[in-house]
């Protein structure tokens, strides 16, 4: 299974790259299981390549993009970008389409520590959720003004993003759980493909991942990829139901991302 996230950001290399510096922040995580990354220029073009370029019979496809405005629904920020595509191969939807709210300097103003180790003054830096920040990449420019520098897109981002923690932003950002996406088509789908009946797949809050086949239930704890049967599909309490035939095993990923609220009705934390 090929992983392919297209990302909005220059391909130019002249002041830095940008695809390298996203690939070190993923390779934290992914180390092992890394997709392939695709710049994609600006925010439009990116999401355009993402769409229409042809999607192959084995390629697990994501996007990432700023969302450049605070986001209450990312599945009307899918549909909108949609509806500028009526000729699209692939659709957005909420599981393959990641939102940085409201731009990726975002992420890093969330870890004012990293910016001091750049010698950077983070006393502009207000004490809301940096997610309200209506111009991060602004804000990020007045804090290098202030102390004696100045802010470049891509050659100052291409240094600071890779030394970003990603635990950190896990906790601080549920988009970033793009990185757990990727685990899920790499190390797990493996484990679904021999199965030859229909597949529900779930999973809870908790990080486990449930598979149920009419003759067998398959647990798998997300953050170890420790795998084992149980026989009681009884244990699962208000699963979202999806039926997957393995005829239809590329569909899979997407209803990997499915998430449910109840973090107490599944016994194997």
């Amino acid at each position: 299974m090929r992983k392919v996230v297209y990302i909005e950001g220059t391909q130019d290399l002249d002041n830095g790259d940008l695809r390298l510096a996203f690939a070190k922040l993923f390779e934290k995580e992914l180390k092992g299981r890394m997709p392939r990354i695709v710049m994609g220029n600006g925010k439009g073009q990116t999401v355009d390549k993402f769409q229409s370029t042809p999607l192959s019979a084995d390629e697990t496809r994501y996007l990432l993009v700023d969302s450049d405005a605070p986001v209450d629904n990312k599945g009307a920020v899918c549909q909108q970008y949609n509806e500028q595509k009526p000729n699209l191969k692939l659709e957005c939807t909420p599981v393959n389409t990641y939102l940085m709210i409201q731009e990726a300097e975002a992420w890093i103003l969330s870890q004012p520590d990293v910016l001091k180790r750049f010698k950077i003054k983070v006393n502009k830096l207000p004490k809301r959720n940096v997610m309200e920040i209506a111009d991060p990449s602004d804000l990020m420019a007045d804090m290098y003004k202030d102390s004696g520098k100045e802010y470049h897109k891509v050659r100052d981002f291409s240094r600071v993003f890779p030394e970003l923690d990603t635990k950190a932003l896990k906790e601080y950002f549920p988009e970033f759980r793009l990185t757990d996406a990727v685990v899920l088509t790499s190390s797990v789908l493996s484990m679904f493909i021999q199965f030859s009946e229909e597949l529900n797949i779930y999973i809870l809050p908790c990080d486990m991942l449930v598979v149920v086949s009419p003759s067998r239930v398959v647990t798998r704890r997300l953050e170890d990829e420790v795998g084992e049967s149980v026989n009681n599909s009884s244990l699962l309490s208000h699963p979202i139901d999806i039926s997957t035939p393995k005829a239809n095993i590329n569909a899979l990923p997407a209803t990997l991302l499915t998430i449910l609220h109840d973090t107490e009705s599944f016994p194997f934390k």
